[in-house]
């Protein structure tokens, strides 16, 4: 496994490096946005390892740009321990957030976690659709009445959940471990966070609140939002 290391604090990336080649994976470092950046849209990593707070571009500033053009998965490394900074960060595109200080082994779970959820997981060419919204699996897009609707990369994961799945109730760990794996841990709130914005998106989807175990898209019509 090809790993791009982008931290800036030298004494800590030589010490993620030594513990990830012992565990036989293949390391490179960048200690700035900027050369970050460019390695990881040139070079074929199997994931990005990104500090937040880089001396030049922030990392979610970089987990945007390279969220853009690639699908290899990344994990934020930071400070900050917020939950809005984690949400912050996992909408940007980041595919799990560990905060510092953490444990090595810690992140070598993490790393073969977000791994195993991403690994032959190619998006087929699906259209789904209702009403007057249109779900592209291989665009990664979502329409409404013929306008674009533009999610975030976890908004559109949990609203691809419950549109595949319209007329099922969908659980909360369902959509934890669907959109986060397994191994992910936070508050629910987050979910929630993200599904009132999914419905500040989409004026003509429903997403029912079953209170005390997760969300539903009925199959036709509307129904009254919580």
């Amino acid at each position: 496994m090809r790993i791009l290391l982008i931290e800036d604090e030298q004494a800590l990336a030589r010490l993620v490096e030594m513990e990830l080649l012992l565990q036989g994976f293949s390391v490179e470092i960048r200690y700035d946005g900027k050369t970050g950046l460019a390695r990881a849209l040139e070079g074929s990593f199997d994931i990005v390892l990104l500090d937040w707070m880089l001396p030049d571009i922030e990392g979610i500033q970089v987990c945007r740009a390279l969220r853009t053009h690639s699908r290899v998965p990344i994990i934020m490394i930071t400070a900050r321990s917020g939950v809005s900074d984690e949400v912050r960060g996992l909408d940007a595109g980041a595919d799990d957030y560990i905060v510092k200080p953490f444990d090595m082994e810690q992140l070598v779970a993490r790393i073969r976690a977000v791994a195993r959820r991403t690994e032959g997981t190619g998006d087929e060419n699906v259209r789904l659709s209702q009403g007057g919204v249109v779900l592209y699996v291989d665009e990664r897009a979502v329409y409404e009445n013929g306008a674009r609707v533009h999610l975030t990369n976890k908004e559109f994961e949990i609203f691809k959940l419950l549109f595949e799945n319209r007329g099922k109730v969908i659980s909360k760990e369902s959509i934890r471990s669907t959109v986060w794996g397994r191994d992910f841990h936070f508050d629910d709130g987050a979910i929630a966070v993200h599904v009132k914005a999914i419905r500040d998106k989409l004026a003509t989807v429903a997403i029912e609140n079953v209170r005390g175990f997760g969300y539903m898209i009925p199959r036709e019509g509307r129904a009254d939002r919580d």
